[in-house]
């Protein structure tokens, strides 16, 4: 658009300077709708009071304290912090809202709450405790995060210097689920609000979810304390491609348990065998049972 405007000005030797879109067209309907036929999302600005927010990803979900934005979601905008100019970058992963906060080209904070609201509240960008892997064996600082994120979320006493220190003597990677069992009394049930809180805590203090399937898929998670979390992510998501890594682990003790209740049960037919695969199939899944042994049970029939 300044070739444009410098042409012009050196032909009729005035200063007249034209806008870029209003060359290319832009205000005109037939050309803007021309240009944006088949494109199903073009990123956008929304002016607010102080900010001028640039949207440039779109996903939608039922969450409306996320005000019904869901994971895809992306913008960003410029504010002043501290006396400096920074970009607030925010999007969502799984149940969580991140906001990245850079200064010119470096990251100065990345943040992780349940909503954008307690993010981008003041009073938690000062306030909100964080620490890198390097920090963890800063007491003080792991109880201020703790006493931060779950303590208000949990009735349960839970020592989480004992669960970094285990977690660091089984090497860098560990499923979430499993171990978290291991803090807590043999009934308790951990709630979603807590689970929540374990993951803000696991971001914060430098952890990342290398978990290579969907949270749709499996309940179980993969966490590492790694710094290098995208070879270890890599690593196994090629090990659930192959097969080496399942969704779920197997249930040998009840697979065992009813081939032997089959056993002592069931009789021998006419043809002098032993049909256990009607007794088996009462407790796995038809549509497993189906996949795995090629095989078709109805409520009358199995075999």
């Amino acid at each position: 658009m300044n070739a444009i405007s410098t042409i012009y000005q050196k032909m009729f030797c005035n200063k007249t300077k034209f806008s870029g879109p209003l060359i290319m067209g832009f205000d005109k309907p037939t050309i803007y709708e021309k240009l944006l036929e088949e494109v199903p999302f073009h990123p956008y600005f929304v002016n607010l009071e102080l900010v001028h927010v640039f949207v440039f990803g779109i996903a939608k979900s039922k969450n409306s304290q996320w005000g019904y934005a869901g994971v895809g979601f992306k913008s960003s905008f410029l504010f002043q912090l501290e006396k400096q100019r920074c970009l607030f970058l925010q999007e969502f992963e799984d149940d969580t809202c991140k906001v990245t906060i850079m200064q010119k080209t470096q990251i100065k904070k990345i943040y992780y709450e349940s909503t954008p609201d307690l993010i981008l509240s003041q009073e938690l960008i000062h306030a909100a405790p964080s620490c890198s892997l390097n920090e963890w064996d800063d007491d003080i600082l792991i109880e201020k995060i703790f006493s931060y994120y779950l303590k208000r979320r949990t009735s349960n006493h839970v020592d989480l210097h004992n669960f970094l220190d285990k977690w660091r003597q089984q090497g860098t990677i560990i499923e979430l689920h499993s171990n978290l069992k291991q803090l807590y009394s043999i009934d308790h049930q951990l709630s979603e609000r807590e689970l929540n809180a374990w993951r803000m805590i696991l971001r914060n203090i430098g952890c990342h979810n290398i978990t290579p399937f969907l949270k749709q898929e499996s309940k179980y998670e993969f966490w590492t304390r790694s710094p290098h979390s995208n070879i270890e992510q890599n690593a196994l998501k090629q090990l659930h491609e192959l097969g080496f890594l399942l969704k779920r682990p197997m249930d040998s003790e009840n697979f065992w348990s009813c081939f032997q209740k089959s056993l002592t049960v069931n009789k021998k037919g006419i043809n002098g065998k032993q049909r256990i695969l009607s007794i088996i199939a009462d407790d796995f899944k038809y549509d497993e049972l189906h996949k795995q042994l090629s095989v078709i049970i109805s409520d009358n029939n199995k075999y």
